[in-house]
């Protein structure tokens, strides 16, 4: 078994989403925990990140041609738990008075570690869940579809993307972690600082 250099709580990283080695979208994280069970990241609302510039049309949504990454800063605090073997993140969101939003279920490729923090493939399909746990729904189907439309992802793909998304809302149906958790509750350590990007984001 292969040994995982681990990081500990209030370390610094960079977390990125990429497609086809290109970065999409780059923050700078602090960690919450890391262990075989999980890896939870904070993403601290002020926070200052790079993206791709999206345009208005759904094609220009998709990883295709060149990009641009242009500056933004975060509204939201947000933590994220990933679940080894898992194809998808659970995030849970607050509101500037640290109320808890909502849980938002990202179907992605299995994290990686990299040198500078981890990096994720995203893809496309998402769900979301209420605040009170009682409703949920499928969000960016369109883009789904439209990535399946272009090749980026086959519909045997599409069909095993869905079919994550489902397999992450039985933890919710069944109040298995991270949702038996307490995670709403959470609150991040008031000495941590908000990280900011380093020259080495791009390495």
């Amino acid at each position: 078994m292969k040994c995982v250099s681990r990081w500990r709580a209030g370390d610094r990283i960079v977390m990125r989403s990429v497609w086809d080695g290109k970065v999409q979208a780059v923050w700078p994280v602090t960690v919450v925990s890391d262990s075989p069970e999980a890896l939870v990241l904070f993403l601290a609302a002020g926070t200052k990140y790079k993206i791709r510039h999206f345009s208005g049309d759904m094609q220009g949504r998709m990883p295709i041609g060149e990009w641009q990454l242009v500056n933004r800063e975060w509204t939201r605090d947000m933590i994220r738990i990933m679940l080894p073997g898992d194809n998808h993140a659970y995030l849970g969101f607050w509101d500037q008075r640290h109320r808890f939003e909502r849980w938002y279920i990202n179907l992605e490729r299995e994290y990686e570690r990299t040198s500078i923090g981890i990096d994720f493939v995203d893809l496309f399909l998402d769900v979301v869940i209420d605040p009170d746990t009682k409703e949920w729904y499928w969000k960016d189907e369109s883009e789904l579809s439209c990535a399946v439309s272009l090749g980026l992802v086959s519909q045997q793909e599409a069909n095993l993307i869905r079919a994550e998304g489902c397999a992450a809302l039985w933890r919710f149906t069944a109040g298995a972690p991270p949702f038996s958790r307490g995670w709403a509750y959470w609150r991040p350590d008031p000495d941590w600082p908000i990280p900011s990007l380093d020259t080495e984001w791009n390495s």
